[in-house]
């Protein structure tokens, strides 16, 4: 059951951060820029993959730059 709810916050934590970029009108590169996350590791993140190499310094930049608090980007908004 935790690895069902782990799932579900890495595909929560991936859907939110695809939507808010796109609601920004910024590219993937664009994210990264600002972010200073390598495009790459983006792109695993928005496609539901966790990198291994994504840090809490990460998470605290997109909290930053979509001005958020980390719990939110778990959250599940669709719908």
């Amino acid at each position: 059951m935790s690895e069902d709810k782990g799932y579900r916050d890495i595909q929560n934590f991936a859907r939110n951060v695809r939507t808010w970029r796109e609601e920004r009108g910024v590219t993937v590169e664009e994210l990264a820029q600002a972010t200073n996350i390598a495009v790459d590791i983006l792109r695993q993140v928005e496609s539901g993959e966790l990198p291994e190499t994504l840090y809490a310094d990460d998470l605290i930049s997109l909290c930053r730059y979509f001005h958020k608090k980390p719990y939110e980007f778990f959250e599940d908004k669709k719908a």
